[in-house]
């Protein structure tokens, strides 16, 4: 007992020095202080608003627990933002940033991580949500860019309110063992699972471009590569662009990981081309975009950019 005790008291010591950096190793663990919103009064423990005209606790709506963290705009429509400053990743770590959203009216989630190097930059994805008073999951994979710490940032652009709740960062422990079993808990868990979107675009005369948006028929955002890691906008594109639907369906960028190569992609045709100076993005179907919606609350492909547009 008396040898435990002094190994407690030493690990306690170095815990200032070292102790951070040891936690962040631990996959699968939440990063996020109150990513449930579940402490503190008006304002959430560990989370600051920026943008909104009032911001809280909201003890009324909650996905999971007792609250979430509300965000409105009055007036017109702004961007308003819940921020967690201070996270220290590891540089090359593969992460997952995820949480669930609604809102009171149509809105466009914003789910994020801001670099405290400012040279490194932010990395965002932006999705469309209706305001059909249900909740829906976004989640962001990312690979740290350095050592440096790092900003959780989810919000909105909207004229409402809009709420986030079971907010997590996590580190991805992607060994293939790892990977294989998580992917057979989750076809267990529902049977199958798209790991990917393919657009048939054809005969729509779209043309390639560096960040493509696909909307739907009333105009609601569903995929856009907006603030997306410019590493990633040079090396790969918001979305891959082939010939050959069989090309397609094989495309590398729909499997799960270079080490867990399942693949299963969702595959929908575009009913239009969306009329604007660059012609490279798409409308699909208004059951489309809902299919969509449904299939990411159990792994958000898009989050991941997997993305295939098949063009003339």
């Amino acid at each position: 007992m008396r040898a435990a005790a002094v190994l407690l008291c030493l690990l306690a010591a170095l815990a200032p020095a070292g102790g951070e950096a040891l936690a962040q190793e631990v996959y699968g663990v939440n990063l996020l202080d109150n990513g449930s919103f579940e402490t503190g009064t008006i304002q959430p423990t560990g989370w600051l608003p920026s943008g909104a005209s009032s911001a809280g606790r909201d003890v009324r709506v909650a996905y999971a627990g007792a609250a979430s963290g509300r965000l409105t705009v009055s007036g017109r429509e702004g961007e308003v933002l819940w921020r967690q400053r201070g996270l220290q990743l590891v540089a090359g770590g593969r992460y997952v940033l995820s949480g669930w959203v609604r809102a009171d009216a149509p809105a466009v989630a914003v789910l994020g991580i801001d670099w405290g190097d400012a040279s490194l930059g932010q990395q965002r994805i932006y999705r469309g949500i209706p305001a059909d008073g249900q909740w829906h999951r976004l989640e962001l994979e990312f690979v740290a860019s350095g050592q440096t710490r790092a900003t959780a940032v989810a919000g909105g652009i909207l004229e409402g309110s809009i709420w986030w709740d079971d907010l997590s960062l996590v580190r991805v422990d992607d060994r293939p063992q790892q990977l294989a079993a998580h992917w057979e808990a989750l076809l267990a868990r529902y049977g199958h699972v798209y790991t990917g979107l393919v657009v048939d675009a054809r005969g729509l005369g779209v043309a390639r471009g560096m960040s493509p948006r696909i909307v739907d028929e009333q105009g609601g955002l569903v995929y856009t590569g907006a603030e997306a890691d410019p590493r990633l906008v040079i090396s790969r594109g918001i979305v891959a662009y082939v010939r050959d639907p069989d090309e397609a369906i094989r495309h590398p960028r729909l499997a799960v990981s270079e080490l867990y190569p399942y693949r299963l992609p969702l595959v929908v045709t575009a009913v239009g081309r969306v009329e604007d100076a660059f012609r490279a993005s798409v409308i699909i179907s208004m059951a489309d975009a809902a299919m969509i919606r449904r299939e990411l609350a159990k792994y958000d492909f898009l989050g991941r950019n997997a993305v295939v547009f098949i063009v003339d």
